[in-house]
């Protein structure tokens, strides 16, 4: 009944003060609106709640900033977020959302739009590092995953050792750290010209790799990874490359899609499609399915056979 009356609530008089009765209605309906996920509407009801002049309110505002941003409004939940932090500079959970909003607007890290924002996530929550772990390790993956992802190594390792020395005691987090520094040296490995040069990220990849596995001996992401660098090693000290293979991508249309996706399925070997769709890839033997994948379009799979040529064509 008090359900139904929520939702039927309408005031008569929109500009006078609210009254406890109308603010228990409202509070309902916001409620209400979250739980149906009208996000939207849960965090403008909220907002009609808040009273300026109450001290400690800043969960309030949080409330009506996370409802924005599961909402997707992006740009409400950022002015939410920053009005927060002008308010309080030194509140740590506006600064993580404002991130995560940031984030989310670039889902596929391409322009780095939340580099900023994480980077300043590390600074307030290094004011106390071992009580703020899980915002520092949120801040420290996004960091290592972008400079990765655009080739900048150095700084890429420098953000995964932090994970790992972050809290010795801390075995989930040291994991996460390896297996960053994992994959960084087999992408470096890929795009190493020479043999040598090659076997030495491998190594390093690997290294990661076992010491995972010294850490969880059931870890079966590493488990697969070391199988596959030490495979990957086996074919470059041989000195050829007999699990190459090529294609290309296009969309349903036949137009090649750049920077798509080229992986065997459950492992961390993947490469990316130049400009006109194309790609060349080693794999590691034993591989059984390619998953190609683009943002916006069907992934496919295909299964790998004697054949050294795999084309794909998305649809959306």
């Amino acid at each position: 009944v008090e359900y139904d009356k929520a939702f039927s609530f309408k005031r008569t008089d929109p500009k006078a003060a609210i009254t406890s009765q109308e603010r228990g209605i409202l509070s309902e309906m916001a409620s209400g609106y979250y739980a149906t996920r009208k996000y939207d509407l849960a965090a403008r009801t909220w907002a009609t709640l808040i009273d300026p002049a109450k001290e400690n309110n800043l969960a309030d505002y949080m409330q009506i900033g996370r409802a924005f941003y599961n909402g997707e409004n992006y740009k409400s939940a950022d002015s939410v977020f920053s009005a927060i932090i002008k308010r309080t500079p030194d509140y740590l959970p506006a600064y993580v959302y404002t991130a995560r909003t940031y984030s989310r607007m670039d889902p596929d890290t391409k322009l780095g739009l939340a580099k900023p924002k994480f980077e300043k996530v590390l600074i307030v929550a290094g004011n106390d590092s071992l009580k703020n772990v899980s915002e520092m390790m949120e801040a420290l993956t996004y960091l290592g995953f972008l400079n990765m992802e655009n080739g900048n190594y150095t700084l890429a390792k420098e953000y995964y050792n932090r994970m790992i020395n972050l809290d010795p005691q801390n075995k989930e987090n040291k994991i996460r750290g390896y297996n960053g520094l994992g994959s960084l040296e087999s992408k470096a490995a890929g795009q190493e010209k020479t043999l040598e040069g090659k076997l030495g990220f491998l190594a390093k990849s690997a290294e990661a790799y076992e010491r995972i596995l010294a850490i969880d001996p059931a870890n079966a992401y590493a488990k697969s990874n070391l199988s596959w660098v030490r495979d990957y090693q086996a074919s470059v000290k041989k000195g050829i490359n007999p699990n190459e293979i090529k294609g290309v991508v296009t969309n349903s249309a036949g137009q090649p899609l750049a920077f798509a996706s080229v992986k065997i399925k459950d492992t961390a070997a993947e490469t990316l499609t130049n400009a006109r769709g194309e790609y060349k890839f080693e794999i590691p033997q034993g591989s059984e399915i390619l998953v190609f994948s683009a943002k916006g379009y069907i992934s496919q799979e295909v299964a790998i056979t004697k054949s050294r040529v795999y084309n794909a064509k998305l649809a959306q």
